[in-house]
């Protein structure tokens, strides 16, 4: 699937290596997968104190060579990560990560 042509009721969870990574003033060092809880398909990152912070997929699956991620008032690209906020109206996000083959 490309950009163009993308549909995310066609998509599903990889089954491949990937990378995430979770950057804020807030964290000492940036947080991976190798920091989140599993709970099906989903990886959480809980307790998390509010502020911004920016979400990069680091190691895309084989195969894939972009992605876009759609949160609640999430900015940026994939080449410099989205900046989320976690604030007191909403201190729980949810964000999916969309990988693309070359168009």
């Amino acid at each position: 699937m490309t950009t163009t042509t993308f549909n995310a009721a066609a998509c599903a969870p990889t089954n491949q290596d990937f990378d995430i990574t979770i950057s804020g003033s807030a964290l000492t060092l940036p947080l991976t997968v190798g920091d989140a809880a599993a709970e099906g398909d989903t990886l959480v990152w809980g307790n998390l104190p509010l502020g911004e912070y920016v979400i990069a997929e680091a190691v895309l699956p084989l195969g894939y060579s972009n992605y876009g991620l759609a949160a609640r008032g999430a900015s940026g690209t994939s080449t410099l990560g989205y900046r989320v906020t976690l604030d007191a109206e909403a201190p729980d996000l949810t964000a999916r990560i969309y990988n693309f083959t070359e168009e």
